[in-house]
Formats: C-alpha cells, sequence, structure tokens
C-alpha cells in the first residue's frame, strides 16, 4: 500500500519552493516504501522503524512550512504590486 507524501503537487511562483517540495516528496514517498518493506520483513527492526518516521515526519513538517513561507511571500508580493501599480497609475 503507497502512501500520500502529504506534501501537495503545485505549481509556485518561487521555482526554489517548487523545487525543494518536489524533493521532500521524493524522500517522504521513499521512506514509506522502505517503512513497509520493513513492517513486511520476518523481524523488522523497531529502531530503523522509528527512524525512517522521524525523518519522514520532519520532511512533512518543513514541506508544510515551505507551503505557509510561500503563501506569504505571495501575498507579500501581490501587495507590493498592487502598489507599484498605483504608483504607475499616478
Amino acid at each position: 500500500m503507497v502512501k500520500n507524501s502529504g506534501v501537495a503537487t503545485h505549481q509556485s511562483m518561487c521555482s526554489l519552493s517548487h523545487q525543494i517540495l518536489n524533493k521532500l516528496s521524493v524522500i517522504i514517498g521513499s521512506c514509506d516504501l522502505l517503512m513497509e518493506d520493513l513492517e513486511e520483513s520476518a523481524n523488522p527492526d523497531a529502531q530503523t522503524i522509528r527512524r525512517l518516521e522521524m525523518v519522514r515526519d520532519v520532511a512533512r513538517e518543513l514541506g508544510e512550512e515551505v507551503k505557509e513561507r510561500r503563501c506569504v511571500l505571495e501575498s507579500e508580493m501581490r501587495i507590493a504590486l498592487a502598489g507599484h501599480a498605483q504608483q504607475a497609475v499616478r
């Protein structure tokens, strides 16, 4: 069973945040696949599973922070562009 990575796929105004989210999705997906393999093995190592869960959780948190900051940046850009447009009209 393949789980949803939790990092939404989207087109970002900032190419850096888009690249970061893409790479975090790979990390999260790889952790999920490795955990599935470990859980299906005869002797799953609990410590390894905990470490993979930690890596996956940190990657998800970072993805959420990138998305949140991107939204703040986009909002600030809209305000700045609106102010610039108003000055151009004057």
